[in-house]
């Protein structure tokens, strides 16, 4: 992969319906990490529904993966990269959003397809 697109749901709030187009293509594989809560929020907040999803952080548990299920231990150990979680429970709310968020975010899904 060359490129990582983000993209900031509070500039597409009321067209987040439109993601469906993609979201629920089975020709489209989806991969997110620990999903269980974006899918529900997805689903009830904006009707967004993803059919062929594949969750990293269900497949870390079912291998067992020695140090934890988290995407930081999957990265490091896959990927030989060490992931800063720093703005894990930082507030995603404010706007614009500072550069090292939007780095975050980036790095975040960056080795999702590795």
């Amino acid at each position: 992969r060359q490129k990582d697109f983000i993209i900031d749901p509070f500039e597409i709030f009321e067209a987040m319906h439109l993601l469906n187009e993609v979201f629920s293509d089975p020709q489209i594989l989806k991969v997110l990490h620990g999903a269980d809560m974006d899918v529900i929020w997805l689903q009830r907040d904006f009707s967004v529904y993803l059919v062929n999803m594949f969750d990293t952080g269900l497949a870390t548990r079912a291998l067992k993966l020695a140090g934890g299920y988290g995407l930081a231990n999957l990265v490091q150990h896959y990927c030989s990269v060490k992931l800063d979680k720093k703005y894990q429970t930082a507030d995603w709310r404010q706007r614009p959003l500072p550069p090292d968020y939007i780095h975050y975010a980036r790095l975040d899904t960056h080795y999702l397809l590795y």
